[in-house]
């Protein structure tokens, strides 16, 4: 079967003829997770030489997380022994062990509790190291557990410029857990001006927002396995002396 596409700048369309390569149909829509990840497990088994799926963190406490500038009254980070009870989950786990990470493991996920005093107020959290992210970065994924408020999440990143780039992940209006796929803006696939560092980009945490206009609320939530897909194809041919940044 043959594969050709013709890259200039990454837009979605670009990344949904990739996928329709393997069946004719849209990528599954956000109430199918397990259609998402069977689409994604499909992809990699034909497309595995030109694309990376990559776990940015399992939340097994491997990487901490801290609030910055945090200017609410509360702020209860830890890790719980607790993750997804989904069919999607399950078949994540199989995607991940065989193409992003073979010795990961599966028993907690981030738990977050924090309040907000005004309406429109943040909740930064940080990881305590830079997670470098490689290649042209295309689609992201994340498990939240939410108990259904206004407020809403975004993934920050540092793009391989160097510039900050937030990724709206929506309002938390739902209760339970519930996969998260979006993506990814062009700013993140774009190569940096900087020859040693045109592929380097880097996960730099959560960004929750109070809604403004309305009454407060406090934040309760668990996270779980953050994925991201990126095209490393300029990064694996002979000679390359990138792949010598990512060790």
């Amino acid at each position: 079967m043959s594969f050709y596409i013709k890259f200039s700048t990454f837009t979605a369309s670009i990344f949904l003829l990739a996928f329709s390569q393997i069946h004719a149909a849209e990528f599954p829509k956000a109430y199918d997770p397990e259609g998402q990840v069977n689409y994604i497990s499909q992809f990699m088994k034909e497309f595995s030489d030109r694309y990376s799926l990559q776990l940015a963190d399992g939340f097994e406490r491997d990487i901490l997380y801290s609030p910055r500038a945090n200017s609410t009254d509360l702020s209860d980070i830890r890790f719980l022994f607790k993750t997804p009870d989904k069919k999607a989950f399950e078949n994540e786990k199989l995607l991940i062990l065989e193409y992003a990470a073979k010795d990961a493991s599966f028993e907690r996920s981030l738990f977050i509790h924090t309040s907000f005093n005004i309406p429109g107020q943040n909740f930064h959290l940080i990881p305590h190291k830079a997670l470098i992210l490689k290649g042209q970065l295309i689609r992201a994924s994340v498990w939240i557990h939410s108990n259904n408020t206004m407020n809403s999440l975004s993934l920050l990143f540092n793009n391989a410029s160097g510039k900050d780039v937030e990724v709206n992940l929506g309002r938390l209006n739902w209760n339970g857990w519930k996969r998260i796929d979006v993506q990814l803006p062009a700013s993140l696939y774009r190569r940096g001006k900087n020859y040693a560092t045109r592929y380097r980009h880097s996960f730099t945490g959560f960004l929750i927002r109070s809604p403004t206009g309305r009454d407060t609320q406090n934040a309760t939530l668990m996270i779980d396995n953050l994925l991201v897909m990126s095209d490393i194809k300029e990064l694996s041919y002979p000679g390359n002396e990138i792949l010598d940044d990512w060790k």
